[in-house]
């Protein structure tokens, strides 16, 4: 049959038809078929330097868009989302998205990155085991002994890594050199903390904490030992000794009295080995064999919660609410929070956690001045600028200010000389 003929009007309805399907191809090529999925932008836009075939800069982000939810490597999408807005990516020689697709691959980008909701999350990770930091040593066997000590003044140097925290889990390596260091104070540690003859009030106070048992005509030194040996485990270890580490420790008390040394003397070894088993140089959690989320035990709860308002052990409130599993309760966890807010050891969240989120634990020792030509960088004055600072961050807390207080803040905390030196201020005494 022949071909009709064929109008300009047809032709030029046929060319507009063309033209409609090739920008609708284009179109298409760039908008992916789920306008809530960065996957195929990605693949299309980014895969040429960052796919399976080229790594660019190691990065790999075939892989990287797999890995649902993608916070999961919040960092390098947060560069990813920084690149598409300066236009810097693709490169020029690449093929580029239009503005509306870029502005989009921005837009999913930052809702699944900057706006991401992590209630939606049924997957709390898992623990890492981590070793004491110096501070958290010297106040855990603080309230261990009741006697400070600050024994690690001549310990290595703490890392702090990209987080700027010296509590990283990814930085609390047990090197060899700490090792050494904790063997030696160990042994300082209960001589000094429980000497033979106390002379002081505190020293007293430190024998009562620890030799809850002695022997006598009803207690036999064995019996006095085990007493005294459970209960320190229990504290030092935050948690109750099993049965095995019960026995160990008693060995090494027995070792000591067949080697013929006194009840007292022989415990204090057995003690010696208790402070430098990992179990308690490590916060370590028992975990468990699944791949569903579980609830920490009130024990490890008690330990969570202690050394990140303390930066030290439980105290015995919170050893006998663990005991009983009463701690994990909503109201009765509440309760603790403020208690242990209230409390004084509360002020290492400004001297620790503070200091190191702001970064003024370094005034006066990295961040100082040349005394000799600025006579006024005192050490006291350094020290009573990192007290302004911890103390005005403390009264946020304890007093729940909101947050832009740290902006507007109409109040600080000055001594006399910081308040004369550098503010200017008068009638500080």
């Amino acid at each position: 049959m022949p071909r009709p003929p064929t109008s300009m009007r047809s032709l030029t309805a046929l060319i507009a038809g063309l033209a409609t399907a090739v920008a609708g191809a284009s179109a298409s090529a760039q908008t992916p078929a789920d306008p809530h999925e960065i996957a195929p932008l990605v693949e299309e836009y980014c895969y040429r330097c960052h796919g399976p075939q080229t790594q660019t800069a190691g990065i790999d982000l075939s892989t990287l868009v797999e890995q649902r939810p993608l916070v999961k490597n919040r960092e390098t999408w947060t560069r990813v989302i920084d690149v598409l807005e300066k236009g810097k990516m693709p490169p020029a020689s690449a093929p580029q998205p239009a503005n509306d697709v870029r502005q989009q691959m921005v837009g999913l980008l930052n809702r699944d990155i900057e706006q991401f909701d992590y209630s939606t999350i049924d997957d709390p990770g898992f623990e890492l085991m981590r070793r004491l930091t110096h501070a958290e040593y010297d106040n855990t066997v603080r309230d261990l002994f009741g006697v400070e000590l600050n024994v690690t003044d001549r310990f290595p140097s703490e890392l702090t890594g990209s987080s700027g925290f010296e509590n990283s889990a990814n930085t609390l390596f047990l090197q060899p050199s700490l090792m050494e260091r904790y063997i030696a104070v160990a042994e300082r540690v209960v001589d000094v903390a429980l000497p033979t003859a106390p002379t002081s009030a505190v020293h007293r106070a430190s024998r009562d904490l620890i030799f809850v048992a002695t022997p006598d005509a009803q207690t036999s030194d064995t019996d006095a030992a085990d007493t005294v040996l459970r209960r320190f485990l229990t504290r030092a270890y935050r948690r109750p000794p099993s049965e095995e580490e019960v026995v160990k420790a008693a060995t090494h008390y027995a070792t000591g009295r067949a080697a013929g040394i006194g009840y007292e003397d022989a415990v204090k070894q057995a003690l010696q080995a208790i402070l430098i088993s990992p179990k308690f140089l490590l916060r370590v959690e028992a975990g468990t064999e699944t791949d569903v989320p579980f609830a920490v035990s009130d024990w490890e709860l008690a330990s969570r919660l202690s050394y990140f308002l303390w930066a030290s052990m439980p105290d015995q409130e919170l050893f006998d609410l663990a005991g009983r599993g009463a701690l994990s309760d909503p109201d009765t966890l509440a309760a603790q929070v403020s208690r242990m807010l209230a409390d004084e050891k509360a002020d290492t969240l400004g001297d620790i956690f503070a200091a190191q989120w702001l970064g003024f634990q370094h005034v006066g020792t990295r961040i100082w001045l040349d005394p000799i030509d600025n006579p006024w960088c005192t050490d006291s004055l350094m020290t009573a600028m990192r007290d302004e600072s911890s103390l005005f961050f403390l009264s946020l807390l304890r007093e729940n200010r909101p947050i832009r207080t740290l902006i507007d803040a109409d109040y600080t905390y000055v001594n006399e000389e910081l308040a004369t030196t550098r503010y200017e201020m008068e009638g500080i005494t």
